[in-house]
């Protein structure tokens, strides 16, 4: 089972942190992947070809819950060192919105706090292009898995399940969302480094890992850099 992490040498040094996993042991390729295509001479009428498209959807669905289901927050999760500033530099979804406004984002910031009773207090700061700032706070309720939390979202009106599936409290972290709302179910990965520089392998760890779980390519970003909100 392959490991998200980056390889280089100061990171085989820290004792087991960032040995969280989030690939099946075989990788197998995903069905959103498998580049099923259909020609006119395979589909006899319109009836059977609804019915195949059916069942390819079905398919990608059931994929997407198995992923989920394998995806463990990291061993020994400990809250305050994750604590302090993240640069939230690689973001990878298939969720429409982003595909639609991923061409304007930038690296933004993300401040986690620990709550005295061991929440996660958490805000998102991205600079806009006219130079005003973006902000999201939310506050995300610890649960009986350590690394694992849930909020609902007032702004995006969904139920959101956070898990930090890898981290390198120094270095760098995976963090794997699942939101849910009326009109379905979509995971983020989000890519968290605590400087705005990050490895070509760690980036191209965080790529692979996505296309596992079912993240079409072109909806994997590496962020371009960008300076910071004011207080953020």
């Amino acid at each position: 089972m392959q490991q998200f992490n980056d390889s280089r040498e100061k990171e085989e040094t820290k004792g087991g942190e960032g040995d969280g996993d989030i690939r099946s042991p075989q990788s197998p390729l995903p069905l959103c992947h498998a580049g099923i295509s259909l020609t006119a001479g395979e589909v006899q009428n319109k009836e059977e070809a609804m019915s195949i498209t059916v069942l390819k959807i079905v398919g990608a669905l059931t994929f997407g819950l198995a992923v989920w289901a394998e995806v463990t927050p990291v061993k020994d999760f400990n809250l305050e060192k994750m604590a302090g500033k993240w640069f939230v530099v690689g973001f990878a979804t298939n969720a429409k919105w982003f595909v639609d406004q991923k061409a304007d984002m930038k690296v933004g910031t993300a401040v986690l706090v620990a709550t005295a009773d061991g929440d996660l207090d958490l805000s998102y700061a991205y600079l806009k292009e006219n130079d005003t700032c973006w902000k999201l706070h939310q506050l995300a309720n610890k649960t009986e898995t350590p690394g694992r939390f849930i909020f609902y979202s007032n702004v995006w009106k969904n139920d959101n399940d956070l898990r930090v599936a890898n981290v390198v409290y120094d270095d760098y972290a995976l963090i794997v969302t699942n939101k849910t709302a009326d009109a379905g179910s979509y995971i983020v990965h989000e890519l968290f480094s605590r400087t705005q520089e990050t490895s070509v392998a760690l980036q191209q760890n965080f790529t692979q890992v996505s296309l596992d779980n079912g993240i079409l390519p072109e909806n994997i970003a590496i962020l371009p850099k960008s300076n910071e909100c004011p207080e953020a």
